[in-house]
C-alpha cells in the first residue's frame, strides 16, 4: 500500500534549520501536548481500531471465513502491534543512540546544536512511548484485550542480532547510530500508512497524526546527524554505517508474523486454531514476501544526502 501525505521533498536538512528546530521545540512538540488529553477522548465502539490492508493475512481465504467479532478483535490487536512495534523501536533502537550522543560519545565529531537536538529528540521519544502505551491501554480496556501483549518484533530483533555480530565495540556503536538515523527517516513513511485515515478509531487517528508531526522534524534532525557522523568516519566505519542502513531498509516494513503469532496465542480462542495453524505453515513465505511498502520518501532522502545509490525499486 502507498500513501503520500508528507511531501519529504519539502523537508529542510540544513544546519540552520536545526537551530530553528531547537529554538521552537518547546512550542512545537506535538505528542507532549496530546498525550495529556488521551483520557478525555471518547472511544467509539462502532469504529474499527485498525485497517485490514495493514494485516499481513487480510488477503488469505482463512481471514474471510472468520466471525465478525473475532475480526474486530484482531483489528484492535493490529493497533496494539502497530504501537507495540513503535515502543520497541523507540526504546530499543532510537533512545540508546540519543543517550550515547548526549553523553558526548562523539563529542569530537558533532557540535552542541546536535547534542541539544538529541536531548529534545529523546524527550519526544519518551512522549511517543507514553502516547503508545496510553492508547494501547484504552484499546485494551474497551475491547477486553488486557491479556494481549504483542512481542517478538521483527525489526528490533533483527537489528539487535545484526549489531551483536559486529566484531568490535566501535563498529557496534556506529551501527547503533546508523540504525537510529535510518529508523527516524523511515518512521514517517511507516506512520504515513495510517496518517489521515478517518475510518479508524478517532483516538488512534489523532495519536498517529501527533506522532507523525514530531517524526517529520526528527527526519531532518537525524538526517543531519547521519551526514555529520558519516563524513567523519574512516573507510571501514562508512562501510558499517552503510551496511546497517541497508539492513534496516530491508527489514523495516516486514509483516511481523512472529509478533502476530504471539497475539493469536494470547487471544486463546478456539475459533483461531485452524487460522493459527495456517499462519505457522505460511510464516516463512509471508516473512519473505509481504512488505508494507510505502513511498520510502524519507529513506530515499537519507540515501540522497549521503550520496548513495537507491537500488530498492
Amino acid at each position: 500500500m502507498r500513501n503520500n501525505n508528507f511531501d519529504v521533498t519539502s523537508r529542510n536538512y540544513s544546519k540552520e534549520y536545526l537551530n530553528t528546530i531547537n529554538s521552537r521545540w518547546g512550542r512545537n512538540s506535538e505528542v507532549m501536548r496530546y498525550s495529556d488529553d488521551i483520557e478525555s477522548c471518547i472511544f467509539d465502539l462502532d469504529k474499527e481500531d485498525f485497517i485490514d490492508s495493514m494485516l499481513p493475512f487480510s488477503n488469505h481465504p482463512d481471514w474471510d471465513s472468520l466471525d465478525l467479532d473475532i475480526k474486530t478483535k484482531i483489528r484492535s490487536c493490529g493497533w496494539l502491534l502497530y504501537q507495540g512495534n513503535t515502543i520497541y523501536i523507540e526504546t530499543g533502537l532510537v533512545m540508546p543512540a540519543c543517550t550515547y550522543i548526549i553523553e558526548s560519545g562523539v563529542s569530537d565529531i558533532i557540535d552542541s546544536s546536535i547534542i541539544l537536538s538529541m536531548a529534545e529528540a529523546i524527550t519526544d521519544e519518551g512522549y511517543h512511548t507514553l502516547l503508545a502505551v496510553k492508547t494501547c491501554d484504552v484499546v485494551r480496556k474497551n475491547r477486553d484485550l488486557e491479556h494481549v501483549k504483542p512481542r517478538n518484533f521483527h525489526l528490533v530483533n533483527e537489528m539487535k542480532k545484526f549489531m551483536s555480530l559486529l566484531p568490535s565495540e566501535e563498529e557496534r556503536r556506529i551501527s547503533m547510530i546508523a540504525t537510529a538515523c535510518c529508523t527516524e527517516n523511515h518512521i514517517t513513511d511507516y506512520l504515513d500508512l495510517l496518517y489521515g485515515n478517518k475510518s479508524i478509531q478517532p483516538i488512534c487517528a489523532k495519536a498517529v497524526e501527533a506522532h507523525a508531526k514530531d517524526e517529520w522534524v526528527h527526519g531532518s534532525v537525524f538526517n543531519i546527524l547521519a551526514q555529520t557522523i558519516y563524513s567523519k568516519l574512516n573507510k571501514n566505519g562508512k562501510k558499517v554505517f552503510k551496511l546497517t542502513v541497508d539492513h534496516v531498509a530491508k527489514n523495516f516494513f516486514r509483516a511481523d508474523i512472529n509478533a502476530w503469532l504471539s497475539i493469536i496465542d494470547d487471544l486463546n480462542d478456539s475459533r483461531l486454531d485452524s487460522f493459527k495453524k495456517e499462519m505457522y505453515e505460511i510464516k516463512e513465505e509471508y516473512d519473505k514476501k509481504i512488505e508494507f511498502t510505502n513511498n520510502n520518501n524519507g529513506l530515499r532522502k537519507l540515501y540522497d544526502k549521503l550520496e548513495w545509490e537507491w537500488d530498492r525499486d
